[in-house]
């Protein structure tokens, strides 16, 4: 579907088409779409593109692009929580890494799959929650 940007397309129009044209990122923030508009301009529109399916919203501010569920039907993030808990802190300012169970999963020193989505954090102290669904990212 061809959109004309410009002066006279919508600020959900300019959203969606930013969202449309940014691939080397699905998580994106409310401050990505500052130079839109008003900051409660910004938000109403990404309500309304979370009501539509196109983002949904995994954190205060903080959304990730979205696909359909083949079992539901429901828009779901298009990548894993634990991608999107990486991308997001690092946008943020932080610089995440696998936890200690992840590394020795991952080195091969242990079969045991790690449970939950944790992110280890050096010297940080983080209070913001990602989540979507019942799937929160914890921190260590």
């Amino acid at each position: 579907m061809f959109v004309m940007i410009g002066k006279t397309a919508s600020i959900r129009d300019r959203i969606a088409e930013r969202i449309r044209r940014t691939r080397r990122m699905d998580v994106f923030m409310r401050a990505d779409f500052a130079d839109f508009g008003a900051y409660d301009v910004v938000g109403r529109e990404l309500r309304k593109l979370v009501g539509e399916g196109l983002l949904v919203q995994v954190g205060y501010g903080l959304y990730a692009r979205a696909k359909r569920s083949v079992l539901s039907g429901k828009p779901i993030p298009s990548v894993p929580l634990i991608e999107i808990g990486y991308q997001a802190l690092r946008r943020l300012g932080h610089s995440p890494k696998p936890c200690r169970a992840a590394l020795d999963y991952i080195e091969g020193r242990t079969m045991q799959v790690p449970a939950g989505d944790r992110i280890a954090l050096s010297g940080a102290r983080v209070k913001r929650r990602i989540a979507f669904g019942p799937r929160v990212i914890e921190y260590s």
